[in-house]
This record gives structure tokens, sequence and C-alpha cells, in this order.
């Protein structure tokens, strides 16, 4: 017999991230793919040690601690508990993790540098709550600080998207279902696990390059630049500040 047990809400990342299913799902993007990222963001930002450094949605902190232990000061926060709970347990600083939500945090001290990585913007329902989440972002940095925000291409994954998926993890093999409806790229995730069916969806709101300079501007920042993964690989970045 198969109790159905569907975790389906308003707030679908409140619940998800939560999960040891969102991170078994998720499982190659690891250390290794972390500390990958960071040496050519720190390369490509001309990171020194002096510099701190906000992880927003940091998650289990995979990211920020690879960057603290190679001596950065680095703070973390995300909504999830078990996400910061974790991170504390693994961090030399368990003082600078905190749990809170994006749009309303204060840090004890504002930041030279914040990350919002791994496509951890644009889930809220309406425009509003996306710009109370970036004015936040620059309330908490410096004068001339700087903000690096990690978003899909929509033109690209509208063009690669690959509507059905199975993902064989260690605690289930997930079923994606990837589509963009009402504006959001969206991804339901279906799996079985102790006998329990599980339906999760992910949705992301489908802003464009155009509509994300508009909003980031309203938050009061300057495009700098603007990157893509194949000019991270060859290192070919330039940033005037």
């Amino acid at each position: 017999k198969i109790l159905l047990f569907t975790m389906i809400q308003k707030d679908w990342f409140a619940s998800w991230f939560n999960t040891t299913f969102y991170h078994d799902l998720y499982s190659k993007r690891n250390d290794d793919e972390a500390k990958g990222f960071m040496e050519y963001l720190s390369f490509c930002l001309k990171w020194n040690h002096n510099v701190t450094i906000l992880d927003a949605c940091c998650g289990a902190g995979r990211h920020a601690l690879y960057l603290e232990s190679k001596g950065f000061q680095v703070y973390g926060m995300d909504l999830s508990e078990n996400n910061i709970l974790t991170a504390q347990s693994l961090s030399r600083h368990p003082e600078r993790w905190f749990i809170s939500d994006v749009r309303s945090f204060r840090l004890p001290n504002q930041v030279d540098f914040a990350l919002n990585l791994f496509t951890s913007f644009g889930y809220f329902e309406n425009d509003d709550d996306h710009l109370r989440m970036l004015k936040t972002m620059n309330v908490n940095l410096k004068n001339n600080g700087i903000f690096v925000l990690d978003f899909p291409n929509l033109s690209f994954v509208q063009s690669n998207m690959k509507e059905l998926e199975i993902i064989k993890g260690k605690l289930a093999d997930y079923e994606i279902n990837r589509g963009i409806h009402q504006g959001k790229i969206v991804k339901r995730i279906s799996f079985v696990s102790d006998d329990k069916s599980y339906c999760f969806e992910e949705k992301v709101m489908a802003y464009d390059q155009d509509q994300l300079r508009k909003l980031l501007e309203r938050a009061g920042f300057v495009i700098l630049n603007v990157w893509g993964y194949r000019d991270w690989e060859t290192k070919e970045i330039s940033l005037d500040r």
C-alpha cells in the first residue's frame, strides 16, 4: 500500500530545501564543484584575505565553507534551519551563520562582497518581494561593495530544456518534469521512498537579462558586468570598480 504524501505549497523552498531528498538529488553539486567555482570567483574578483563575504541563501554552506577554509571571513544565511545547523557543525565560526529570510536580514557588519549562488533568486511570487531581497543585499554591502548574482540564462534554458529526466539517487529515483508556465521555470520532482510517494516543485521566475537589470537598478545596483560559465572557465573576465 502506498500513502500519498504531497509537499507542494506556496513557499515551496521552505519545505523542499529542508529535506534530505533535496541534498540527495543534487549530490553531484559537491564540494569539488564549489571549490572550482570559488577559485574562479576569487581570481576574477581579486579577493585578498582582508575582504568580508556574505553567502546569501547558502544552503548547507559548501561555497562559504570552502572560502572559510582558505582564510576568508565569511557569513552564511539561509531560511533552512537544517542547512544552517549542518554548516555550523562544519564551521570554525558557527556564530557567523544565520537562519533568516533573505528579504529582511541584517548582518552585524556590512561586507565587501555578497554572493547569491546556485539559482537562489526568483523564488517569490511577485517582483516586489524580489526587489525587497535585492535591497536587503544592498543594505548589507559596504559602499562600493559588489554583489554576485548567479541566475539561469533564459534563452539557453528555453533552447536546451530537458522536459523529462530520471535521476538515480541514494534515497530514491527522481522523475523530473520541466517546463515554463505562467512566467516561471518549473521543475516538478516526483519519487517514492519507503512506500511513500512524494512530489515537490521548484519554481523560479523566468526573468530575462533586461528584467534582471531593471530590478537590480531599482535596488540601487550598478551593473558592472554580465558573465557566463564559459567566461569562468577561460577566466576572460574584466571588472572595473
